[in-house]
C-alpha cells in the first residue's frame, strides 16, 4: 500500500513539524507560553480561587484591573477614584495604576473575574517579555535558538519572577524595553526607515508604557540616555552624521507621546490631590548589594541554608518580591568571557558599557556590602535631585542588565555555533537551527551557558496564595447593599497584611466604596505616603488586627466613633474571615449596639448611617 501523506501517517508529521518550524517566532512565543503555565502551575490549578505570587499586592492589582472597565462603563474618570479613600479619593497616576493592561482584559475580567485576569495577566507578562526580546535579539543573531535563549534569560530573570512573586503588574509587564532598544537602533544607528514613522513608532510605544507603569517609563528613559551616552563613545565620528535624522524622530516622537499623554500627564501634575513633596520607601532601602548578584535568595531554585541566611542581611529582604539583583558566578564570568573575546564587536562594547552602567546605577546612592550601607558614594546620587526619579527603586534598573545579558549570550551562542562545521548531507535540518554539527568546543561552551543558565531557574514549585473571597460578594446577597454607598470592610485595607478587602469590593463589581484602600498620595501635608491617613476608628480596628482585646466602649469613645461613622457616610459595616474575626465583631457589636447579620461568610450591620 501507498502511505496516505495527506491525511495523516509519518509524512504527513513530518510536513507539520517543517511547517511549524518554518514560524520560528510562533513557536518561540507557544513555547514560552507553556514555560509560565507550567512555572505557574500551582495557580492554574484553580485559577478563580488561586493567584500567581504571595498575598498582598495582587488583590490590589486585581482591583485595578477591574477598576477600568468599571469607570469607563460609569462614564468615570479611569484614573481618580473614591471607590476607596471615599472621603478623599485616589489619584490613581500616583499610584500603580495599569489602565491599558486593565482595559485590554476587560472581557477576561468580566467574564471570568479579576483572580482570572489576574493570573492572564502574569503569565502573559513573562511570556511576552522572553518574546519580545527574542525578537528583538533575532536582529544581531542568525540563529533563532541562540534568540529564543536569550529571550529566556531576559523574560524569566530574577528581576521578573521576583515581580511576579510581588504581583507587580505594572513591572513584570517588561516586554517594552527590547522593542525600545529596536527602535533606537533604528533611530540612532540604521536608519534605514522614515524618520517621522520611527518618530510616531516610539512615542506611541511611550504612551503605551505611560500606561502600564509610570516607573518603567522613567527607568526606560534613563537606561536610552546610558545607551545615546555608549554610542557616543564607540561610535564618535559617526554620530555627528547621525544626529540630524535622531533629532528628527525624537522630535516626532516627544511630539506624538504628548499628544497621546496630555491628558495623564495633565492630570497627575495638576490634580489637587498629588504629592507635592517626599518619597514612599527613602533612598537607600531598595538597592542592590554587591553580594546578592551572586549569592541566591528564594526565588532560585538552586540554593543553600547559608544562602538564604546571607541573603536575609540584605536591605531589602523585607519585601523578597523585590529580591531581583542576582545574577550568579557562571552567567556572570560567561558575560566576561563574551564582552573580553568579541570587544572589537562594537555592537558588544555598547551593550558592555549600559550592562556595566545600569549595574552600577541599580547599587543605590550608596554601597550597599552583605546589607550594610556604607559611606561610599555611588552615581545614582546624582540623580537625586531629578524630579521624580527618587521614587524609583535602584535594584530595579538591575531589568537593563538582564537585557543586555539576554543579548550578549545570544551574540556568544550565535558566533559559537557559526564558527563550528557544517553539517553532513542528508542531515534533517529545521530553519533557525544551527546548521553546523557541534565540535567539542562548541559543545562545551553550549553546556557552560547552560549551567550559568541553570543557576537562576527559578524556585518550583512557584508560591501561589488562596483567595478567601466570601460568597456574599459575590452572591445576591450583595445587591441587599445600596448601590454606592459607602461600607466599611474589616479588616481595614491599608497595607499589604490588610489588602484582600478591595479584592472583595471588585469580585463585588464595584458596588460600593469603602473609605479605606492600599494606596499612595498625598496626606494632610502634602507628603508622598500611604493612604487613607489614619484616624481613631482605623487606628482601634489595626490594633485589633494584631491581636490585641477591643477597647472599653464609653460613651466618650462611643460618640467619637460613631460621628466619623456619619462624616465618611458609611451605610453598611461588613467584617469578613481573617484571624481577629471574633474580637471585630465584638468591637463593632459593642460600638454600633446592635448584633450583626451572620450572611454568606460575613457580619454585617445595616443602615449604620442613620444611627
Amino acid at each position: 500500500m501507498v502511505p496516505d501523506t495527506k491525511s495523516g501517517g509519518v509524512p504527513a508529521i513530518k510536513r507539520q513539524v517543517a511547517r511549524l518550524a518554518g514560524r520560528p517566532a510562533l513557536v518561540t512565543l507557544a513555547v514560552y507560553t507553556l514555560l509560565a503555565v507550567w512555572l505557574f502551575g500551582h495557580a492554574w490549578a484553580s485559577p478563580t480561587r488561586t493567584w500567581v505570587g504571595n498575598a498582598g499586592d495582587p488583590p490590589k492589582f486585581m482591583w485595578l484591573l477591574r477598576w477600568t472597565p468599571y469607570a469607563l462603563a460609569h462614564a468615570m474618570n479611569p484614573f481618580f477614584t473614591h471607590h476607596i479613600n471615599s472621603g478623599n479619593g485616589i489619584n490613581l497616576l500616583w499610584d500603580t495604576s495599569i489602565p491599558l493592561p486593565s482595559l485590554v482584559l476587560t472581557p477576561v475580567t468580566l467574564i471570568f473575574g479579576p483572580i482570572v485576569a489576574f493570573n492572564v495577566a502574569s503569565t502573559a507578562a513573562v511570556a511576552l517579555s522572553a518574546w519580545c526580546a527574542y525578537l528583538c535579539f533575532r536582529r544581531y543573531a542568525r540563529s533563532h535558538v541562540a534568540a529564543a535563549i536569550g529571550g529566556l534569560l531576559y523574560g524569566f530573570s530574577p528581576y521578573a519572577m521576583a515581580h511576579a512573586l510581588g504581583g507587580h503588574l505594572n513591572l513584570s509587564l517588561a516586554f517594552t524595553p527590547p522593542l525600545l532598544l529596536l527602535l533606537l537602533d533604528e533611530i540612532l544607528v540604521r536608519q534605514r526607515r522614515r524618520a517621522g514613522v520611527l518618530g510616531v513608532a516610539l512615542g506611541g510605544l511611550a504612551a503605551a508604557q505611560l500606561l502600564i507603569g509610570q516607573e518603567l517609563l522613567a527607568t526606560e528613559a534613563l537606561a536610552a540616555i546610558v545607551g545615546v551616552a555608549a554610542l557616543v563613545i564607540v561610535f564618535p565620528r559617526e554620530v555627528r552624521a547621525h544626529a540630524p535624522f535622531a533629532a528628527q524622530a525624537i522630535g516626532v516622537a516627544l511630539g506624538f507621546f504628548l499628544l497621546l499623554a496630555a491628558v495623564p500627564i495633565l492630570f497627575a501634575l495638576y490634580s489637587s490631590r498629588r504629592p507635592t513633596h517626599g518619597t514612599v520607601w527613602g533612598h537607600e532601602i531598595f538597592s542592590s548589594d554587591v553580594t546578592g548578584f551572586v549569592v541566591p535568595t528564594s526565588l532560585q531554585q538552586f540554593r543553600l541554608s547559608w544562602t538564604m541566611s546571607v541573603a536575609s542581611h540584605y536591605t531589602d529582604s523585607c519585601c523578597p518580591a523585590d529580591s531581583q539583583s542576582y545574577i550568579g558566578l557562571p552567567l556572570i564570568a560567561l558575560l566576561a568571557v563574551t564582552a573580553i573575546t568579541r570587544w572589537s564587536n562594537k555592537l558588544v562594547r555598547v551593550i558592555t558599557i549600559v550592562a556595566v552602567s545600569m549595574l552600577v546605577f541599580s547599587l543605590g546612592p550608596h554601597l550597599h556590602v552583605n546589607g550594610h550601607v556604607t559611606s561610599i558614594p555611588m552615581p545614582a546620587t546624582w540623580l537625586s535631585s531629578v524630579p521624580l526619579i527618587p521614587n524609583m527603586l535602584a535594584s530595579r534598573l538591575m531589568l537593563y542588565v538582564y537585557l543586555c545579558a539576554g543579548l550578549l549570550v545570544t551574540i556568544f551562542l550565535d558566533g559559537v555555533w557559526r564558527r563550528d562545521r557544517p553539517a553532513p548531507r542528508g542531515q534533517l535540518e529545521f530553519p533557525g537551527m544551527p546548521q553546523r554539527r557541534f565540535s567539542r568546543s562548541a559543545f562545551a561552551w553550549t553546556a557552560f551557558v547552560v549551567l550559568a543558565l541553570a543557576f537562576l531557574f527559578p524556585r518550583i514549585p512557584f508560591p501561589a496564595s488562596h483567595a478567601t473571597t466570601p460568597s456574599f460578594f459575590s452572591s445576591d446577597a450583595i445587591k441587599a447593599v445600596p448601590d454606592g454607598s459607602v461600607a466599611l470592610v474589616a479588616p481595614f485595607a491599608r497595607d499589604t497584611d490588610t489588602s484582600e478587602p478591595m479584592l472583595w469590593q471588585a469580585v463585588a463589581g464595584m458596588r460600593f466604596r469603602m473609605p479605606e484602600g492600599y494606596a499612595l498620595g498625598p496626606d494632610v501635608t502634602g507628603r508622598f505616603s500611604f493612604l487613607p491617613v489614619p484616624t481613631l476608628l482605623s487606628q482601634l480596628m489595626q490594633t485589633i488586627e494584631l491581636g490585641h482585646n477591643p477597647p472599653s466602649m464609653d460613651a466618650a469613645l462611643r460618640t467619637e466613633l460613631l460621628d466619623e461613622l456619619r462624616s465618611k457616610h458609611v451605610k453598611t459595616v461588613i467584617v469578613g474571615p481573617f484571624s481577629q474575626h471574633d474580637h471585630m465583631v465584638q468591637f463593632f457589636t459593642s460600638l454600633l449596639d446592635a448584633r450583626p447579620d451572620h450572611i454568606a461568610g460575613v457580619d454585617v450591620w445595616w443602615n449604620v448611617y442613620g444611627r
